[in-house]
């Protein structure tokens, strides 16, 4: 991703947008160990699908301050994340239970 962030800082709120709008990323949850996809669609809204293909949906939306925001359709809470740049073409958005790592971003 080209931009002003450095490897290590959290990216701002128009590099989330940029990063996430109208692609599928290809993520791992660095906790519970596993791998899923998700599809953030330009609308606000988003699929993801496990490994074992399991399937939720949600909508997404990115606040001012950078921070990536998901509600998923089973849950009441929405809950926001900063991403990293992990300088090797890969993102980490860092939860306070765990982290989720993405990359193939396309």
């Amino acid at each position: 991703m080209s931009g002003t962030t450095l490897a290590g800082e959290f990216l701002s709120a128009d590099e989330v947008k940029a990063l996430l709008t109208d692609k599928t990323t290809k993520g791992i949850h660095l906790k519970r160990d596993y791998s899923y996809r998700i599809n953030f669609s330009i609308y606000g809204l988003l699929i993801r699908v496990k490994n074992d293909g399991e399937e939720t949906r949600g909508q997404w939306h990115v606040k001012d301050d950078g921070r990536h925001c998901i509600k998923w359709e089973d849950s009441y809470k929405t809950r926001c994340f900063p991403f990293k740049d992990n300088g090797d073409d890969s993102y980490t958005k860092v939860e306070g239970n765990g982290k989720n790592q993405f990359d193939d971003i396309a």
